[in-house]
């Protein structure tokens, strides 16, 4: 960016159109590229100053260097070290009288962001600790404060005292919450920002939840056999193949789509390479359980990447991909495998002809109305559906994706009174709120509960509460723990030699584990 737009005008750094008397260096900086340094010397010949964190950078260009060094040397009164956000010269620099965030607790993880507009100041505040509120008290300039909500849009004034001439309020925000402030220059005439104050009581409920999937089932086949002219793999994961099949065509660094770049056609063009002796097949095994009614399994289906590639058999059967039909993706085309089903096991074969540089060997994915029970050795599928409150991937929904809905109906006299809906236990990406068939909104941080007032009419109501997963349970990966800080594509690359059993898949514990609640205001 600083190479594209960035020039020096009047002992300013401009880039784009923003204009910087102080560029500030952060602790660990290793490089600087040319153009970057280049700018820094006309910055601080034209009387610009660097705060620098960093000791020393020995690059540039990735080169090492004393440019930099030299540089520091060169203009001492204006290339200032220092050593932390507490040193006399940031206070006496960045530091202003005008504005304080003063933290009113040691708990929470606290940020913000400020932004100095013509007619006044806009104040993005960021809690980051997982597990507790943070507490602050903001001093301003400006005459009057409103909140924005980031979810829907409402602007509330907050209520404010003007403490030396300086706007002073109080903010909380949940843990992993954030919020949107404006300090106006101008007397701003919102309504009102109500916070607390209600007593509540609960409503309860008529009948019991009921639970529906809204989506087919998942079962993941992500070992297999693989057959090449030169000898056979057994229960192998599927990346593990993958290189094989590779590796046994001449491509000696694996898959080439993994992790390497190509430079204009060179890998494409290895696609005329491969012999007509380099065909290949490979079988996924999955497994009914006995006992299943097979015509409940009559519509599943199986999800093939690349059907251009291979036929696919079914038992034996050749199958054909529907037209028109895919799942997830429109690379994600599906075959019908249902009539084909039978108890114990089932075979998916691919067969290929001749190797091809497209010829990635991905899992195999089996949708439809079915749940999943672990084996010693993998899963089979028998009928079933998600009937309860509790974990997906214990109640046989292992490796979905979707939404379930928890729906439960009440008797409502709304008179005066509030209503919202709360969670006190569930896991997801995110909970969808539905009342009477209309979106209400999502729950998706705390406090987790959302206010259905305006949705609700007297009498019989029904609220929906949809627990929505990801595909993290889906594509994985699944070998490794979930709470890596850091994740890439050769995760997928570890896996257990052969099957492992349910105990080795890291998995997001997805469900809703107690009943949502419906509260109301006491009137």
């Amino acid at each position: 960016m600083l190479k594209t737009l960035g020039n020096v005008e009047n002992g300013q750094l401009v880039v784009g159109y923003r204009a910087y008397e102080t560029v500030v260096i952060p602790d660990h900086m290793e490089n600087l590229d040319r153009a970057t340094f280049d700018l820094l010397n006309d910055f601080l010949a034209e009387g610009g100053e660097v705060l620098s964190f960093c000791p020393k950078i020995s690059r540039v260009d990735g080169m090492e260097s004393e440019e930099v060094r030299q540089l520091q040397q060169n203009f001492p009164e204006h290339w200032i070290m220092v050593n932390d956000l507490h040193d006399p010269a940031i206070e006496a620099r960045l530091y202003t009288d005008d504005f304080s965030v003063n933290e009113l607790s040691a708990e929470g993880e606290l940020y913000h962001q400020r932004r100095i507009l013509e007619d006044g100041q806009l104040l993005l505040l960021v809690n980051s600790d997982q597990y507790s509120r943070a507490f602050a008290r903001i001093i301003a300039s400006g005459k009057s404060v409103v909140k924005l909500d980031l979810e829907n849009g409402d602007i509330h004034s907050v209520s404010n005292t003007i403490v030396e001439g300086k706007l002073s309020f109080d903010v909380q925000l949940e843990p992993v919450g954030s919020a949107l402030y404006f300090m106006s220059d101008q007397v701003e005439e919102d309504p009102a920002l109500v916070v607390g104050g209600h007593s509540w009581t609960e409503v309860s409920g008529r009948d019991d939840i009921q639970v529906t999937a809204e989506s087919d089932n998942v079962l993941v086949l992500n070992y297999l056999d693989l057959y090449t002219s030169n000898g056979e793999i057994k229960d192998t994961y599927f990346m593990d193949a993958l290189i094989a099949l590779f590796n046994e065509n001449g491509i000696e660094f694996g898959n080439p789509w993994q992790h390497k770049i190509q430079y204009k056609t060179e890998y494409i063009d290895l696609d005329t390479s491969f012999t007509d002796s380099s065909g290949f097949e490979v079988e996924y095994y999955f497994h009914v359980a006995e006992g299943t009614d097979l015509s409940a399994l009559f519509n599943a289906k199986a999800v093939v990447e690349r059907p251009e590639l291979w036929t696919v058999c079914m038992n034996d059967s050749l199958i054909e991909k529907e037209d028109g039909e895919y799942w997830i993706d429109i690379d994600y085309p599906v075959y019908k495998i249902g009539q084909f089903m039978k108890h114990g096991r089932n075979t998916i074969t691919l067969k290929a002809e001749r190797m091809s540089i497209y010829a990635e060997i991905m899992p195999v994915y089996i949708l439809g109305d079915f749940i999943v029970h672990p084996k010693n050795k993998g899963f089979e599928i028998t009928n079933g559906s998600l009937g309860t409150l509790g974990s997906w991937k214990d109640a046989g929904y292992p490796f979905y994706s979707g939404k379930i809905s928890y729906s439960q109906k009440y008797v409502i006299e709304k008179g005066n009174a509030t209503f919202k809906v709360k969670l006190t236990g569930w896991n997801g990406t995110l909970a969808e709120v539905q009342v009477n068939g209309t979106e209400a909104g999502i729950i998706a941080w705390p406090p987790e509960e959302l206010d259905i007032t305006q949705l609700l009419a007297d009498g019989e109501n029904e609220i929906s509460v949809r627990i929505v997963g990801s595909l993290k349970n889906t594509f994985g990966y699944f070998y490794e723990d979930n709470n890596k800080w850091i994740n890439g594509p050769h995760d997928w690359n570890i896996a257990p030699e052969n099957q492992p059993g349910m105990d080795q898949y890291h998995l997001m514990d997805y469900g809703l584990f107690n009943p949502f609640e419906l509260w109301k205001t006491l009137e």
